[in-house]
């Protein structure tokens, strides 16, 4: 994914399978550790390897402290890292 700045907001764009891109705006996901959808990107960014949802689901959580309060967040941070993984879009 690739960061750009549109109207004074950070959004990321994201490419599709078919070669479309779309462009995601920056929103928070976890309310208890305050980490954005920025934030998870950010640190999906910096991984080398891909192994599986869960296992980036967990270096992400190291990474942001997603998901470490209530729990809440849980699905919603799987369901961005799978997107991001996949280049689709929910």
């Amino acid at each position: 994914p690739l960061r750009e700045l549109f109207n004074g907001k950070v959004l990321w764009t994201i490419p599709l399978k078919t070669g479309v891109f779309t462009m995601i705006e920056n929103y928070m996901v976890c309310n208890c550790k305050q980490v954005s959808y920025n934030e998870i990107a950010d640190a999906m960014d910096n991984l080398t390897n891909f192994d599986d949802v869960l296992n980036t689901f967990k270096k992400v959580q190291d990474v942001t402290n997603c998901s470490t309060g209530c729990g809440g967040c849980h699905q919603k941070v799987l369901d961005i890292i799978s997107e991001i993984m996949s280049g689709a879009t929910a």
